[in-house]
């Protein structure tokens, strides 16, 4: 996932759940934080959801406003209706 290079600029990396990882890192002068994600879709419980984003949030509260945060991953947008099936 992370080019051999980056390695020295790694400062910490940490699997929050399932769905979260986060990766600290000082590069080019800059203190990073990436937050990679793979959201819950609209098919999951409400309780997975809110979950997710409570994590998802407290950890982007963590990184505090010193650092520059990059947040990737799936997101599972979506734009339109579901079709049923026929």
């Amino acid at each position: 996932m992370i080019n051999k290079k980056w390695n020295g600029s790694i400062k910490n990396w940490e699997s929050i759940d399932e769905s979260i990882l986060k990766l600290d890192m000082n590069i080019w002068g800059y203190q990073l934080t990436i937050i990679g994600i793979y959201a819950p879709n609209e098919d999951n419980e409400v309780r997975v959801k809110d979950e997710f984003f409570a994590n998802l949030n407290k950890e982007i509260v963590k990184s505090g406003n010193g650092r520059q945060l990059i947040l990737m991953g799936g997101m599972k947008g979506r734009t339109g209706r579901k079709m049923g099936t026929q």
